[in-house]
């Protein structure tokens, strides 16, 4: 038997970021622009998401180079929206993808590796983005890969986002893990920044060629590791260990306060869904 082969169980997750369509000035904290939080808003119904009466924001302290300021302005205990679901047409089915997070947070530096090191472009830092969060529920690529067809769909239809994965308005972290035999369980690791459906799938595929080698040697898996996808060379290449991120309130910026009114004027004003 060659160990080497050996189909794995594959569990997947996504963490989206969807850069927005052009907006108006956005001010200092572009973040809250109400442009920006109505088009949250609008995406957080059409997912059918418990939406947050109150908005708060959070700093997400990392030491990183593509955030030189040490922390990035994020949502953590109390994301705008969360439990709702995407629907997709799997075979003759509609199956229903669980969303456990939308949030609203500031985009970082562009970062391009190359053997001379890595290339930062700050163009973007500082940009609202809406992050979706799926729970970990893919098990095929192709099931993932529809999904985010689907929700390209959603996006163009609702005026939210074009969503062109070759110039990262949209963009995919992969957090996944897998099992081979009864003895060879990985942790969690995530692919960072993947930018068009192709890449998705050959950093996987690279994953898992890679894990059943380690398998047939007998080797234990990496420890839990943030990732990234060199086109080029088609292969994966490891940025950095997981660690836990420290979080604190954000201070510039108090509560921000959501009636109901306003809530339902955007859920009265949804178009009818694709």
């Amino acid at each position: 038997m060659n160990n080497s082969k050996k189909a794995p169980n594959v569990l997947l997750g996504l963490e989206i970021h969807i850069t927005l369509n052009k907006l108006g000035y956005l001010g200092v904290l572009p973040i809250i622009n109400p442009e920006v939080i109505e088009l949250g808003l609008k995406l957080a119904t059409a997912l059918e998401m418990k939406i947050s009466k109150i908005i708060l924001f959070d700093r997400k302290i990392y030491n990183y180079f593509d955030l030189p300021k040490g922390y990035q302005i994020t949502q953590q205990e109390l994301p705008l929206a969360t439990a709702g679901c995407l629907p997709i047409i799997e075979g003759n089915e509609i199956k229903k993808v669980p969303i456990k997070i939308l949030q609203l947070e500031e985009d970082t530096a562009k970062s391009t590796y190359s053997q001379k090191g890595i290339k930062l472009d700050f163009n973007r830092a500082g940009n609202p983005l809406i992050e979706l969060v799926t729970e970990p529920v893919f098990q095929q690529v192709e099931t993932v890969l529809m999904f985010i067809k689907q929700l390209q769909n959603l996006l163009r239809y609702l005026d939210i986002s074009a969503a062109r994965m070759e110039q990262g308005q949209l963009r995919v972290d992969l957090n996944f893990s897998l099992q081979l035999g009864d003895n060879y369980s990985t942790p969690r690791y995530e692919i960072k920044n993947l930018n068009s459906l192709a890449n998705i799938e050959k950093a996987l595929k690279h994953e898992i060629n890679k894990h059943q080698l380690l398998f047939s040697q007998g080797q234990e898996p990496p420890i839990s590791q943030t990732l990234g996808f060199d086109e080029n060379k088609q292969v994966t290449i490891t940025h950095r260990e997981k660690t836990s991120y420290y979080y604190l309130p954000e201070v510039n910026i108090p509560p921000i306060k959501l009636k109901s009114s306003e809530i339902q004027k955007i859920r009265k004003n949804l178009p009818k869904l694709p």
